[in-house]
């Protein structure tokens, strides 16, 4: 459970990352994360950086999207995950299928398979998602901990914080 808890809050960290603001030396070790993250063993070869820039891009959108479609279902009858094997995985969340899959192949696959694997291993886990209470930040986060949390980082609580005491001072 805990390694689970672990994996799914760094993807939801990893969807968070701005990639366009990140040095390449942080796109290199994010991309090795998400290599070990999906069963990858070893160091993998890096080639052109605008290829990592592109394929961690791919793979942050795939997720954000995929989270997106499971959250449509929060708060309806019976919304949990479930799955089968790894060959053929069929996500099932409130009786409707939202990922199917024939064989994993590729880098997103695997992302999604490993991320899914990990959220439907942690008990109840769509009422712990959440959005960034931050009006112009689109990103889910999850709430692991008793303490409350808003924002899906420190940067989003401080720009709003800091929004709050402006409007406040006027």
């Amino acid at each position: 459970m805990k390694r689970h808890k672990k994996l799914v809050s760094w993807f939801f960290d990893f969807m968070a990352v701005d990639l366009t603001a990140v040095s390449l030396g942080t796109k290199v070790d994010l991309y090795q994360q998400l290599w070990v993250a999906v069963g990858g063993h070893g160091k993998l070869p890096l080639g052109d950086p605008d290829h990592l820039t592109q394929e961690l891009c791919e793979v942050q959108s795939a997720l954000k999207g995929y989270l997106d479609e499971i959250m449509s279902y929060k708060g309806k009858e019976s919304s949990q995950l479930g799955f089968t094997n790894k060959d053929q995985l069929f996500v099932r969340v409130a009786g409707d299928e939202v990922f199917v899959s024939h064989g994993v192949v590729d880098m997103i696959t695997m992302a999604k398979v490993i991320f899914i694997e990990s959220l439907a291993a942690i008990p109840h886990c769509l009422s712990l998602i959440h959005n960034c209470r931050r009006p112009d930040c689109d990103n889910w986060f999850i709430k692991l901990t008793e303490r409350p949390k808003y924002y899906c980082s420190p940067r989003c609580a401080a720009i709003n914080g800091m929004r709050k005491k402006r409007k406040k001072a006027k």
